[in-house]
């Protein structure tokens, strides 16, 4: 998922997505598959409230890198590769989470805010914490 969308000459409903852009991202998950479509370091794919770059112990940003070239010839973590960039409690969330195969199909995106991950209205105004309960009030249910 790209992390920037703006384009020049953009019509306003594009112009519209690209503020809202950087918020659908954080509302997104990856269950990954075969690990080629997602972002090591840069998309939610593990149990988590942020990506794992934000964890990093260093003041370098890391490239992205997709989830599968983080992994050895032997279908296992490639920890030499990233152990020394995060803290324990982050390499404790990866080490739960098997690598997994190409077979199983295409990492799939989910709804962040919904334990089953389909996205709903509901859930998305609960995310930026707007009310939608239903209007109590008799005088408007006769509206």
């Amino acid at each position: 998922m790209p992390l920037l969308i703006r384009r020049p000459n953009a019509s306003q409903l594009w112009k519209g997505l690209c503020d809202l852009w950087d918020g659908l991202r954080e509302s997104i998950c990856w269950h990954i598959q075969d690990d080629v479509n997602t972002d090591f370091w840069y998309d939610n794919w593990l149990d988590s409230d942020s990506r794992l770059a934000f964890s990093c112990t260093t003041s370098v940003a890391p490239s992205p890198i997709v989830v599968c070239d983080m992994v050895d010839n032997f279908g296992y973590w490639d920890w030499p590769y990233f152990s020394s960039f995060l803290p324990q409690a982050m390499l404790d969330r990866v080490v739960a989470t098997m690598p997994h195969a190409a077979v199983l199909g295409q990492d799939l995106p989910g709804w962040r805010w919904e334990q089953n991950h389909c996205f709903s209205s509901k859930s998305a105004y609960d995310a930026i914490g707007f009310d939608v309960s239903p209007v109590r009030d008799f005088n408007w249910r006769m509206v």
